[in-house]
């Protein structure tokens, strides 16, 4: 995971983790994620996840940190998801930006990280569920 700058300062700060998100969603997108998460956003974007609930919470333990509420998305592209990008509520046109929060994750088909159960995206419409949503601190 690469967290950018806005984020390492809110997390440092008064506003932490799920403050920065909240309101947020996941960009579901192709191919390898950027080489940070200033970086202009890469890939096709090929979905939106947003929460079952509608809030986005979190909960942290042992140095990680769980999203608690499912995350559903329908597609609006064909292709294979290779990265997603979770961004907050304030617009992101996806440019270079160290000013928004943002934190980027390779998706995974097991183990830990933004694991969906199938990243082949055949068709336009497609629903899905992310089905876990983890990250760790080191």
């Amino acid at each position: 995971m690469n967290i950018n700058t806005k984020l390492k300062n809110n997390m440092l700060g008064n506003v932490g983790f799920a403050g920065s998100f909240t309101g947020g969603m996941l960009e579901l997108r192709s191919g390898p994620r950027p080489a940070t998460a200033d970086s202009a956003a890469s890939g096709v974007l090929i979905a939106v996840a947003k929460p079952s609930g509608g809030e986005m919470t979190f909960s942290a333990t042992g140095g990680a940190v769980f999203a608690n509420e499912s995350w559903d998305y329908v597609t609006i592209a064909t292709g294979t998801i290779g990265h997603a990008r979770l961004v907050g509520p304030q617009p992101d046109n996806g440019a270079a930006n160290a000013d928004l929060p943002r934190a980027d994750f390779n998706v995974v088909t097991s183990g830990e990280g933004l694991r969906l159960v199938n990243n082949v995206v055949r068709e336009v419409g497609q629903t899905g569920t992310v089905a876990e949503f983890t990250f760790r601190l080191k």
